[in-house]
C-alpha cells in the first residue's frame, strides 16, 4: 500500500520541493495549509490553522490513517512575538496531539542549526551546546523538545536542523537574494565588516533529498543537514558577481559587522554515516540554476 504522508508548510519554499519529491516517490500526500491555494495540486489539501486547537478534531475527521507527518510550517520572523509562539510552538504541540491520535509511525521536524546560538565549537556537530538567541530559534528548539518528550515512545522522531536553504523561490529578503538582485542590476555592493562572516547554504533540492532519506530511516535521531561548503560573505559576493557576469563594485570595511567572527562550519559526518546523505548540488551550480531562472523571467 502507498504510505500516506501529512505535510505542513507544503506551499512554502522548502515544502514545494519536499512535496514534489514525495509525489515522485509515489507517496500519498495530504497537505495542511493555512491559506487556500487556487492552483490545482497533485495532492489533497486541507485548509486549517495548526495554531487553532480545533484543528486536531477537524483533520482527524478527514484523515483516518496517516503513516508519516512532516512538519515544515513555521513563522520565519525572528521576533514576531505571540505569532511566533502561536505557530511555531503551539502549532507544533497541536501536531503532536494529532500525530498521536492518528497513530503516526514517524514524525519528521525541520528545525534550524542556529538554535545553537553563536558557534562555540567548530565544526558544529549534533552535540554542540544549544543557546538560541532569537524568539524564532527559541520556538524552534521548543518544538524539538516537545517532539522528543511528548510523542509516543512507539513513534519515530527525526529532527533535521538546516542552515539557510537557497534556490528558486527563496526568500527575496535573504542575503543571497539581495546579492543576486544587486549583481543583476550592476549595483554597488557594500559588505559589513571585512566580509569575513562564514555562512553555510544548502540547496533546497538537497533538503528534500534529506527528508526522503529520513522517511526511509528506521530510528529516531537528530541530524545536521548542510551544503557542500561554507563560504564567507566576501567570497559569496564575488561568486555571485562571477555567475551573473555583473559589473557591480564590491566594497567592505566601511561599517562594522557585529557577527564577523561567526563561523558556520558544519559537520555532516553523522547524517552521511547513518542516512548516506551527501548534498548533490554544490553552491556554484545552485547559483547558476538561480541565475538561469532569473534570466527567463
Amino acid at each position: 500500500m502507498r504510505k500516506t504522508v501529512l505535510v505542513t508548510g507544503a506551499f512554502g519554499f522548502i515544502g514545494k520541493y519536499v512535496t514534489k519529491e514525495l509525489i515522485a516517490q509515489n507517496y500519498h500526500v495530504i497537505a495542511l495549509a493555512h491559506t487556500k491555494c487556487s492552483v490545482q495540486q497533485d495532492f489533497e489539501v486541507i485548509q486549517t490553522d495548526i495554531a487553532d486547537p480545533d484543528m486536531i478534531a477537524q483533520v482527524a475527521t478527514q484523515i483516518k490513517h496517516c503513516d508519516i507527518l512532516i512538519h515544515l510550517a513555521a513563522n520565519l520572523k525572528m521576533d514576531a512575538g505571540d505569532e511566533t509562539i502561536s505557530v511555531n510552538s503551539t502549532g507544533t504541540y497541536h501536531l503532536i496531539q494529532l500525530a498521536s491520535l492518528l497513530s503516526v509511525q514517524k514524525f519528521i521536524y525541520i528545525s534550524s542549526i542556529p538554535v545553537i546560538g553563536s558557534p562555540k565549537i567548530v565544526p558544529i556537530t549534533e552535540e554542540h551546546p544549544v543557546c538560541p538567541e532569537t524568539l524564532y530559534h527559541i520556538s524552534k528548539y521548543m518544538g524539538e523538545q516537545m517532539i522528543n518528550a511528548l510523542c509516543p515512545v512507539s513513534m519515530k522522531k527525526i529532527i533535521l536542523r538546516i542552515p539557510s536553504p537557497v534556490g528558486i523561490g527563496m526568500n527575496p529578503n535573504n542575503f543571497l537574494s539581495i546579492l543576486f538582485d544587486k549583481c543583476l542590476k550592476n549595483e554597488d555592493i557594500e559588505l559589513f565588516g571585512q566580509g569575513l562572516r562564514i555562512q553555510n547554504y544548502i540547496d533546497v533540492r538537497d533538503v528534500a533529498e534529506a527528508v526522503k532519506l529520513a522517511i526511509e530511516y528506521q530510528c529516531s535521531d537528530l541530524f545536521l543537514v548542510a551544503g557542500t561548503r561554507s563560504i564567507s560573505n566576501k567570497e559569496l559576493a564575488f561568486l555571485c558577481k562571477k555567475v551573473t557576469n555583473s559589473k557591480s563594485k564590491i566594497t567592505w570595511g566601511k561599517r562594522s559587522d557585529p557577527e564577523e567572527d561567526k563561523q558556520w562550519l558544519i559537520s555532516t559526518d553523522k547524517i552521511y554515516k547513518k542516512l548516506q546523505f551527501a548534498p548533490k548540488q554544490n553552491l556554484d551550480d545552485t547559483l547558476k540554476w538561480i541565475y538561469l531562472k532569473r534570466m527567463e523571467e
